[in-house]
């Protein structure tokens, strides 16, 4: 994340993070060891707060980029 712009891509224009998503990304950092174990509650976003009106977005993950979309039906897609 570069500081105050955080960016998203999504198919031909980029988006601003919500800010709330953005701070909530920077107080948790990664941790160091995979071997650690990860926060027994798992965080729970609003997938309006991740979309942030687009129809999709674009998430990087380990050097792979992954889509996000929304359907027609409302329902969520993910793709490699």
């Amino acid at each position: 994340m570069q500081g105050s712009e955080g960016l998203c891509a999504d198919s031909s224009k980029r988006r601003r993070i919500p800010s709330t998503l953005e701070a909530e990304m920077d107080h948790n950092p990664k941790p160091s060891n995979e071997s650690e174990q990860p926060d027994t509650i798992p965080k729970e976003y609003e997938s309006s707060q991740l979309l942030d009106g687009a129809k999709e977005i674009l998430i990087r993950h380990a050097g792979e980029v992954y889509r996000l979309r929304l359907t027609k039906n409302d329902k969520l897609i993910l793709q490699k």
